[in-house]
C-alpha cells in the first residue's frame, strides 16, 4: 500500500532580489557655468557607479544610450566638469557591483541647466521716485563691479532696445530727467567682464512719475475717476468710485472677501507748500463694534520714500452717525489737520490710508480733499491729552496763526453730548483742567476765540481720571460695551469654566434695569467652593464711616435660586481675603437691595459683590450701584385716586418719611407741555393745571426739618379729552403693544393660537415702511372672522363739515392678495359692532396715499376707526402718518361710487374734499359714437346721493363729476353697464347637496333664484329637467324679486336619491320676457355617500403635517372621503372624523405620507357602531419601511367591509318575582 498525499497547495509567488541593488534618490548639490556636483547614498557594497550625461541643447540634441560616458567612479560624490554654460542637461546613474554580480539598474532621468558665464542680477526693487526721477536697486549673484541700465519712457511707446543708457558702480541707481505723470521700465544687466561678457537684462521695474507738483490752494471733489494725478492703487487691494444718479460723487474702499486686512492708498499729486497750509476732508462710515479697521493720513515730502502719520481714527470714533451702510453714505464729518511749517517749501503728498478689518466690515466714503492757505481763526490743532491724574489733566494742542485771543474748553463726563458753552477758558498750550472726579471718563472739546469771532468745536477727545478713594459713587454700567473694563472695579473669575463670565453686558434684548448696560456674572457649568466670582466697587473712604449704605438692583434670570453675598475685599489678587457681611436671595425680577454698613468695624476700603450661583448654568445680572450717606429723609409712598382731564388726585402715605411737607413736580414724558410744580401739605392732594391726554412723570419728596429726600417717581396720564388736527407717524412708540396717548387697538377674535393669533402692534423697520421706521400693523392671524381696528382719539371738529383724514396703507407684499380696509365712525371703541363705514379700499406693495373726507358728516361719533376689512387669513395691512385736517378750499371729490344701478336710471354718490354745494355731471353713452365727452354737463346736481332717469337697458355708460372749481376739466370717472330689464335665473341648487348621506327617498330639490334685472319679477314658472333637453314644470313662484335680490324656492314633488350615484338634474327659471336665457338654470350632480357613519381616528406623531389619507368605495367606485394633500394636523394630537359609508359595503384605506418617511409614529383606527373595530394596520405605526418615493408615498392600504350595527334593541319580557333588599315581599 502506498502513502495517501493530500492535494497540492495553491501556488505561491516570490522574486529574488537583484544581484546589485539600484539607487535612491540623487542629490544635485551644485551647479556653475561649467561643472556639476552630485552625491547619492550606497545601498549595498558596491565601490563603483556609472554615469551617461547627455546635453539636449546640442543641434541636434543627446540621446542616451545607456552606456556609460563616466564609467567606474569611485566615489558616490562625484563632480562633472567640461560642461558648455548656460545648456540643458539630463543624466542617470547605476551602481557597478562589478563582474561577478554586475551593474544595477539606471536611476530615474535628472535635469538641470548650467549657469550662464555672467549671471544676471536679481530682487530688483524700487526705492523712490518722484515727478522726474525713479531710483530702484538689485541684488548681484556674480562677481561683477559694474552693471548697465535702460529706462524705457512706456507712455511715449518706447520699448527695451538692450542699449545701455548708463552704467553705474554701485548696485543702485537713479534715472534722472525724466517726463512728469509717464509710466516707466528699467531694467539692469551686469557687466562681467572679459570673456565672460554681460548677463542677460533683469527687470522690469515698472511705475508711473508723479505729476508735476501743483500750487496752493489744491483741491479735489471726486467727481471723476481716477483724478488727475491720484494713486488709488499703490497698496494690497484700490480705492474705487462710488457713483450716485450716475455720477461719480466720492472714493470708497470696503473689505470684500477674501480680500481681508487690506491697506488701501488714496494718494494725492503733489502740492508745492509755499506755507503752512490746512488739509480738509470728508469721510462717512459706519462701525463694527466687534470688528476693528482704521483711518490714517500721512504726509511725505520725499516722493514717497518716507511716510509720516499725523492723525487716525479707529474703533467707535470711526463712526460718522448718520445713515451710512455698506453701499451708501450718509452724514460726512469734516476733519481740518494743520500742516505746519516743516513741510514749508517743499512738495507734498497726501495719503488718506484705509486699513481694513479681519472681516468685511462698512465701507468707507472719502467725499472730497483740499490744501488750503490757513484761514485768519485757527482751531487748536492736535487737541491732545499728556498726563491724566485724579482729579486733574494736562492737555496740549498746536497753535497756528496769529488771529488766537484765547481758548474756550467744554469738559462733559462720559460719551456726552457738548453743551456749546465753555466750561473753562484758558490762554494757550499747555493747561490743565481741574477738579475732576477720580476714575471719571471725560469727553474734551476746544475752539480758538478771535476777539468776537470764533472756530468749530473740535473734540472730543477722550481719557479717564486716575482712580482714588471716593466718598460717594453712583453708575447705571452705561456708555460701555460688552466686556470693556468698568472703571476702578475690579472683575474676578475664578471658575473652572472658560465660558463663564464677569463682565460688563450691554445688550438690548437681556436690559439692565435702566438702559441696556449691566453686570453679567454667568457660572456656566461651574459650581463648588472652588469657584468665585467677584464685582469689586472703587476703594470708598467712608466705607468705615458707619453713616453710608451701598443700594443696587440685581435679578436671577433664570429662577436658579442665586444669592448675592456683599462683603469687603482687603486685595483684590486674594480672594481669601475676602470677608461676608450680608447675603440676599434674588427673584427672577429687577429688585432694589439696600445694605447699610452703620455696624461695619472692618478696616477694608472695598466692597465685593459675590455671586453664588444657584444651579450648574445660572445668571446674574447687576445694575444702577449707589454708595451715599444713609438718609433720615424718605419719600413717601402714593396711589393715585383720581384723574381728570387737567387734575390728578393722589394719596400721600407719610409713614417712616420723617416729613409733612412733599414737593410735587409734574413733567411731560413727551415735552410739549410746561412742568407744573406743586407742594402738598395734606395727605390728599389734587395737582391742577395740567393738559387733559398727557403722560406725566409725577416726582414727589418729603421737605423734611433738615433735608429733602430722594424722589419718588409715577407716571400718571390725564383723561384724554378731544382734539383738534393732528399728525402722528408714531415714529414716538417703543415697538409691540405700545399705544399713541388716547388712540386704541382694537382686537377681537375667536383664535385659540399661541402664536398664529390675530393682533395690531407697532411695526418697526428701518428699509420696509412708508415713512420713518414705524408704522402700525394690523394682522388678522388665523381667525378669518376677527375684527381689527385702529381708533383715534376723540376729535372737536368730526361734525364740522370742514375736515379730511389722510394716511398711507400699504401691505408690503407684491404676491399676497390685496388688503382691503374700511374707514368710518366708532361709538364703542371695544365694540366693533358699533364701528359705522363711510369709506373702504384696498391696499398693495406700494404705499397708497388714503384721503377721506368728512365734510358731510352729520352723525354723531367722535371717534373715527380704520378697520382692516381681509379677504383672507394670515393677512398683514400696514398704517402710518395719519393725519386730520381741515380740507382744501377746492378739491375734486373722492369715492365716486353707484348706490344702485337698474335698468333704466341709476343712483350715484361721492364725498365732498371741499365745500362744494353744486356738481356737474356729464354722462356718455360708450358705444355711441356720436357722444362723446367734451366737459358740457348733462345734468346738475345740488345734492347727493344723485338719481340720473331715462337709461337704456344693458348699457355701458361713462359719466363725468366736476365741480365749480374744477378749472382743468380733470374731472372724476365711473363707468358701469345697466342691466337688462327682465332678466332671472337659478343662482345655486341648495339642497339636496352634491355628497351626502342618508339621503331619503323622498327628497326636496331647494334652490336659490336671483334677479340679474333692473325690474321686479313675479308670477313666473319654474321648470325641471333630468337631461338638460326636456324640461317639465314644477311650480310657479308667485313672490317678488326686487332688482338684485334674490329668493329660495322649493320645487313640487319627492324625489329618490337614496341609491344616487351621479345622479344628474337641471332647474331652471322660465320668464317669458327674460331677455337673457344663458343664465336661467343650473344643474347639479348628487351622490349619496352611504347610509350610516364610521368614525376615522388618527392618533398623530412627528412631523403631522405630512399626513394624508382617503377612503375609497369599491364598490361604487367613488371616494367616500378624502383629506386632502395635507391633512393640516399638528404634531401628538387625536383627530376624529366622521365618514359616511354603506352597510354591507367593501372600502379601502389609503394612508399617505408626503415626505416618504411613514407618520413617524401616527396610526388610525376605523370603528363602526360606536368603537367595534373595522381597520387600524394593527395597531402599528403608519409606515411601509420603503424611502425614495418622490411626492406623496402610500405608506399603508388597508380594506375592510362594513356590517350593520348590531341590533341591540333589548326589552323585559317577563318578571318572576319582586323582592325588596330587605327580603321583604311585595303586594
Amino acid at each position: 500500500n502506498t502513502t495517501p498525499l493530500s492535494d497540492w497547495s495553491f501556488a505561491g509567488n516570490f522574486i529574488t532580489p537583484p544581484t546589485c541593488l539600484p539607487l535612491g534618490a540623487i542629490s544635485i548639490d551644485s551647479i556653475s557655468d561649467t561643472t556639476l556636483d552630485l552625491s547619492w547614498g550606497q545601498v549595498g557594497s558596491e565601490t563603483s557607479w556609472d554615469i551617461e550625461i547627455i546635453n539636449t541643447s546640442s543641434i541636434p540634441a543627446d540621446t542616451f544610450t545607456y552606456v556609460p560616458n563616466n564609467a567606474g567612479l569611485s566615489t558616490n560624490a562625484p563632480q562633472l566638469t567640461g560642461l558648455v554654460p548656460e545648456s540643458n542637461y539630463q543624466f542617470i546613474v547605476r551602481a557597478n557591483c562589478g563582474v561577478i554580480d554586475g551593474p544595477g539598474a539606471w536611476s530615474g532621468v535628472y535635469n538641470f541647466t548650467t549657469l550662464p558665464t555672467c549671471q544676471a542680477p536679481i530682487d530688483l526693487v524700487l526705492v523712490s521716485y518722484d515727478n522726474d526721477d525713479i531710483t530702484f536697486s538689485w541684488t548681484s549673484i556674480d562677481t561683477e563691479t559694474m552693471w548697465y541700465v535702460e529706462y524705457v519712457n512706456v507712455t511715449l511707446g518706447e520699448v527695451q532696445t538692450g542699449i545701455a543708457d548708463d552704467s553705474t558702480t554701485t548696485d543702485s541707481y537713479t534715472a534722472m530727467s525724466l517726463d512728469a505723470n509717464s509710466e516707466y521700465s528699467l531694467y539692469v544687466s551686469a557687466a562681467c567682464g572679459g570673456a565672460d561678457g554681460n548677463s542677460d537684462w533683469s527687470g522690469p521695474v515698472t511705475i508711473t512719475t508723479l505729476c508735476n507738483a501743483v500750487a496752493m490752494p489744491f483741491s479735489e471733489p471726486f467727481s471723476t475717476w481716477v483724478p488727475e494725478c491720484f494713486d488709488v492703487d499703490n497698496g494690497d487691494q484700490p480705492w474705487f468710485e462710488h457713483v450716485s444718479g450716475g455720477d461719480t460723487v466720492a472714493a470708497k474702499a470696503r473689505n470684500s472677501w477674501p480680500n481681508y486686512s487690506t491697506n488701501r492708498h488714496l494718494i494725492t499729486p503733489m502740492v508745492t507748500m509755499s506755507q503752512q497750509g490746512l488739509l480738509t476732508f470728508k469721510w462717512s462710515h459706519d462701525e463694527y463694534t466687534w470688528i476693528s479697521d482704521s483711518l490714517s493720513v500721512r504726509l511725505s515730502n520725499d516722493g514717497g520714500a518716507t511716510w509720516t502719520t499725523v492723525w487716525n481714527v479707529t474703533g467707535a470714533a470711526f463712526d460718522s452717525q448718520g445713515g451710512v451702510t455698506s453701499t451708501q453714505p450718509g452724514i460726512y464729518v469734516e476733519e481740518n489737520l494743520l500742516i505746519d511749517n516743516s513741510y514749508t517749501g517743499t512738495d507734498l503728498m497726501v495719503d488718506i490710508a484705509y486699513t481694513g478689518p479681519a472681516n468685511y466690515g462698512y465701507t468707507v466714503f472719502i467725499d472730497s480733499i483740499a490744501i488750503d492757505v490757513l484761514p485768519p481763526c485757527n482751531i487748536p490743532y492736535y487737541l491732545a491729552v499728556d498726563s491724566a491724574y485724579t482729579t486733574s489733566v494736562d492737555m496740549s494742542f498746536t497753535v497756528a496763526g496769529t488771529g488766537a485771543t484765547s481758548y474756550e474748553v467744554e469738559i462733559v463726563e462720559g460719551l456726552n453730548a457738548p453743551t456749546g458753552v465753555a466750561t473753562d477758558v484758558v490762554s494757550g498750550t499747555p493747561f490743565t483742567l481741574s477738579s475732576l472726579t477720580p476714575g471719571t471718563d471725560y469727553s474734551v472739546y476746544a475752539r480758538t476765540m478771535c476777539g468776537t469771532d470764533s472756530t468749530v468745536w473740535v473734540g472730543p477727545v477722550t481719557f479717564t481720571t486716575v482712580c482714588a478713594p471716593v466718598v460717594d459713587y453712583a453708575t447705571s454700567f452705561e456708555g460701555l460695551n460688552t466686556g470693556d473694563a468698568m472703571n476702578c472695579w475690579d472683575f474676578i473669575d475664578s471658575t473652572s469654566s472658560s465660558w463663564s463670565n464677569v463682565q460688563v453686558f450691554s445688550s438690548t434684548w437681556t436690559v439692565g434695569n435702566t438702559g441696556i448696560n449691566s453686570v453679567q456674572m454667568s457660572n456656566d457649568n461651574a459650581v463648588g467652593s472652588s469657584n468665585y466670582q467677584f464685582a469689586v466697587l472703587p476703594e470708598f473712604s467712608s466705607l468705615a464711616t458707619q453713616d453710608h449704605r451701598l443700594r443696587f438692583f440685581a435679578i436671577d434670570q433664570w429662577s436658579d435660586g442665586n444669592e448675592i453675598v456683599v462683603g469687603t475685599i482687603s486685595d483684590v489678587n486674594d480672594i481669601n481675603t475676602f470677608t461676608p457681611f450680608e447675603t440676599v436671595a434674588l427673584t427672577n425680577v429687577y429688585t432694589q437691595y439696600t445694605i447699610n454698613f452703620d455696624s461695619y468695624t472692618g478696616s477694608d476700603t472695598r466692597i465685593a459683590l459675590q455671586n453664588v450661583a444657584g444651579d450648574v448654568y445660572a445668571t446674574t445680572y447687576i445694575d444702577d450701584v449707589e454708595w451715599h450717606e444713609i438718609p433720615n429723609c424718605f419719600p413717601p409712598s402714593v396711589t393715585i385716586d383720581s384723574t381728570s382731564t387737567t387734575s390728578v388726585s393722589i394719596a400721600i402715605d407719610s409713614a417712616g418719611t420723617f416729613g409733612a411737607e412733599w414737593f410735587i413736580e409734574m413733567v411731560d414724558i413727551a415735552g410739549n407741555n410746561p412742568t407744573v410744580l406743586d407742594t402738598a401739605n395734606t395727605l390728599a392732594h389734587t395737582i391742577t393745571g395740567l393738559a387733559p391726554s398727557t403722560v406725566y412723570a409725577m416726582t414727589i419728596s418729603t421737605n423734611c426739618s433738615n433735608a429733602i429726600s430722594e424722589v419718588l417717581v409715577v407716571n400718571v396720564q390725564t383723561d384724554c379729552a378731544a382734539i383738534g388736527n393732528f399728525y402722528n407717524n408714531f415714529e414716538d412708540l417703543a415697538g409691540g403693544a405700545d399705544t399713541s396717548i388716547c388712540w386704541d387697538y382694537t382686537v377681537v377674535d375667536n383664535s385659540t393660537s399661541q402664536w398664529s393669533f390675530p393682533t395690531m402692534n407697532v411695526y418697526n423697520s428701518t428699509w420696509n415702511t412708508c415713512d420713518g421706521s414705524k408704522a402700525i400693523r394690523m394682522y388678522s392671524g388665523d381667525d378669518p372672522n376677527s375684527e381689527l381696528l385702529l381708533v383715534t382719539p376723540e376729535l372737536t371738529d368730526i361734525n364740522a363739515g370742514t375736515h379730511v383724514l389722510t394716511f398711507t396703507a400699504t401691505n408690503f407684499s407684491s404676491w399676497a392678495p390685496p388688503s382691503g380696509y374700511e374707514v368710518g365712525t366708532i361709538t364703542d371703541a371695544n365694540d366693533p359692532n358699533t364701528f359705522t363705514a363711510l369709506y373702504s379700499g384696498t391696499a398693495g406693495v406700494a404705499c397708497d396715499s388714503v384721503l377721506v373726507p368728512f365734510l358731510s358728516y352729520t352723525g354723531t361719533d367722535t371717534r373715527i376707526a380704520i378697520r382692516f376689512d381681509h379677504s383672507s387669513t394670515f393677512q398683514n395691512l400696514y398704517i402710518d402718518k395719519v393725519r386730520w385736517e381741515e380740507g382744501p378750499d377746492c378739491a375734486l371729490p373722492v369715492g365716486f361710487n353707484t348706490v344702485e344701478v337698474l335698468d333704466t336710471e341709476v343712483t350715484l354718490d361721492w364725498l365732498n374734499i371741499s365745500p362744494d354745494t353744486v356738481w356737474y355731471l356729464e354722462l356718455v353713452d360708450v358705444l355711441d359714437t356720436l357722444d362723446v365727452y367734451d366737459s358740457i354737463p348733462t345734468d346738475t346736481a345740488l345734492v347727493h346721493p344723485y338719481t340720473i332717469t331715462g337709461l337704456s337697458e344693458n348699457t355701458i355708460y361713462d359719466v363725468y363729476l366736476s365741480n365749480l372749481c374744477d378749472t382743468v376739466y380733470d374731472d372724476v370717472l365711473l363707468s358701469f353697464v345697466t342691466p337688462w330689464g327682465n332678466n332671472i335665473g337659478v343662482s345655486s341648487i341648495i339642497s339636496p347637496v352634491s355628497a351626502g348621506c342618508n339621503l331619503s327617498d323622498s327628497s326636496q330639490i331647494e334652490v336659490e333664484i336671483e334677479n340679474f334685472g333692473g325690474l321686479m319679477a313675479t308670477g313666473f314658472p319654474v321648470e325641471l329637467s333630468w337631461d338638460d333637453s326636456i324640461y317639465f314644470n314644477v311650480g310657479t313662484f308667485m313672490d317678488t324679486i326686487q332688482p338684485g335680490g334674490t329668493a329660495t324656492f322649493i320645487i313640487d314633488g319627492y324625489y329618490d336619491f337614496s341609491s344616487a350615484l351621479d345622479s344628474n338634474f337641471w332647474v331652471q327659471t322660465a320668464l317669458a320676457a327674460d331677455s337673457v336665457v344663458s343664465n336661467d338654470g343650473m344643474g347639479s350632480t348628487v351622490t349619496n355617500l352611504g347610509n350610516m357613519w364610521i368614525d376615522v381616528q388618527v392618533n398623530t406623531g412627528n412631523y403631522a403635517g405630512e399626513v394624508w389619507w382617503e377612503i375609497l368605495d369599491t364598490i361604487n367606485n367613488v371616494t367616500a372621503y378624502n383629506t386632502g394633500i395635507t391633512a393640516g394636523y399638528s404634531n401628538n394630537s387625536t383627530y376624529n372624523t366622521a365618514v359616511c359609508v354603506y352597510a354591507n359595503g367593501d372600502y379601502v384605506m389609503n394612508a399617505w405620507d408626503t415626505y416618504d418617511d411613514g407618520w413617524n409614529g401616527g396610526t388610525y383606527s376605523i370603528t363602526r357602531c360606536g368603537g367595534i373595530i373595522l381597520a387600524n394596520n394593527d395597531g402599528n405605526e403608519v409606515t411601509n419601511g420603503i424611502g425614495g418615493v418622490s411626492g406623496s408615498d402610500l405608506e399603508v392600504q388597508e380594506g375592510f367591509h362594513v356590517d350593520p350595527c348590531p341590533d341591540n334593541d333589548l326589552a323585559v319580557m317577563s318578571i318572576d318575582g319582586l323582592e325588596s333588599a330587605c327580603g321583604l315581599g311585595m303586594e
